[in-house]
């Protein structure tokens, strides 16, 4: 891969090299601009723009590619990017995440709370883990170190394990271990949710960041996925657009929704078709759902599989479909009749 000279690496080229590590991916330079070879099915590759006052130009060569391409924008005017590369024919993705950076030397580094312990390993990047009592893992996430910088990336909590500082946590134990190889400076892209964590934390915001891809995005394969992967997926799905009609009725599969992603994958394919999101999050799909209406889920196929591979998950869903009058009143009906202790029991009888 052609680069920059030694030295004068911008903080988003030094942040691509850790990713790239981590993932074990390859990157190059395609007429002056970095290019992510990423190849996924719904991902051939990612261009990153180092300057924001390329991303009109990227946006143009991006949108004209044959295969699903993104682009990613650090930029300090993140509207007027969303504008630049929506007129230039491209989908935002994820208009409102974060580039952020943070010196590690005296980072938090918080005790795990009892019963869980944390597991640190060295492969070709720190990968750290914390565990339950019973030896199942709550919460993961990986660092690459690229001389004197640190990447962190795919940080994630279980569901049932959120809430109770875990991330702060496998953070403090990633960055640890990062400073004794000899990394002085931490760089990390954030969703929206994730921003306020890493902020707590001591991490800076350099730029908004804004990510849009072309309209040749495949179907993902993600029921083959595992929950970490299938998040990967859905961080890669783009939200209801301004165009976007939901109106009428609409079915959702329900064989392989056995996890928290899976459920926002399967709903955003059933309201808005493949690789499209009505939420990452309860908290996003309640936004969604307030904002539009005029819809049903008439069916949610084998609903059973996600009952019972996340009950307490699934009984949150069911609650914030009612509420918004989502379900269909027959479906509503049966749920309530095979799980009367649910909470949502009571109100689900009035349909």
């Amino acid at each position: 891969m052609s680069s920059s000279p030694a030295g004068t690496e911008t903080p988003v080229e030094r942040w691509h090299r850790g990713w790239i590590a981590a993932d074990q991916l390859t990157s190059h330079y395609e007429d002056g601009y970095l290019v992510v070879d990423v190849k996924r099915p719904h991902r051939r590759a990612e261009w990153i723009a180092t300057d924001e006052a390329n991303a009109t130009a990227m946006a143009h060569r991006v949108a004209l590619k044959r295969e699903p391409t993104w682009l990613s924008v650090p930029t300090q005017s993140p509207d007027a990017v969303c504008r630049a590369v929506e007129k230039a024919g491209l989908v935002v993705a994820r208009p409102d995440e974060a580039f952020m950076r943070c010196a590690l030397t005296g980072h938090l580094r918080p005790s795990a709370p009892t019963g869980y312990t944390v597991e640190v390993k060295r492969t070709h990047v720190i990968q750290a883990r914390l565990l339950t009592s019973a030896g199942e893992e709550a919460a993961s996430g990986l660092m690459a170190v690229v001389g004197e910088d640190a990447v962190a990336h795919r940080i994630w909590t279980e569901p049932e394990h959120r809430r109770r500082g875990l991330a702060s946590v496998l953070m403090g134990a990633l960055v640890h271990a990062a400073v004794a190889e000899g990394a002085t400076t931490g760089f990390l892209f954030a969703s929206a949710e994730g921003a306020h964590l890493y902020t707590r934390l001591g991490w800076e915001k350099v730029s908004d960041l804004v990510v849009a891809r072309n309209d040749r995005a495949d179907v993902q394969p993600w029921v083959d996925l595992d929950t970490v992967a299938r998040q990967a997926c859905l961080d890669d799905t783009t939200g209801p657009g301004l165009d976007d009609v939901v109106e009428g009725e609409h079915e959702m599969e329900g064989q392989f929704v056995t996890d928290e992603p899976g459920f926002h994958l399967a709903l955003g394919e059933a309201l808005l078709g493949p690789g499209r999101h009505f939420g990452r999050t309860l908290d996003e799909l309640r936004v969604h759902l307030a904002a539009r209406s005029g819809f049903t889920l008439k069916k949610w196929h084998q609903w059973y599989v996600a009952s019972e591979a996340m009950p307490t998950y699934f009984e949150r869903v069911f609650a914030l479909l009612n509420e918004y009058g989502v379900l269909d009143g027959r479906l509503s009906a049966l749920v309530a009749e095979h799980h009367p202790h649910f909470g949502l029991s009571r109100q689900v009888r009035r349909w």
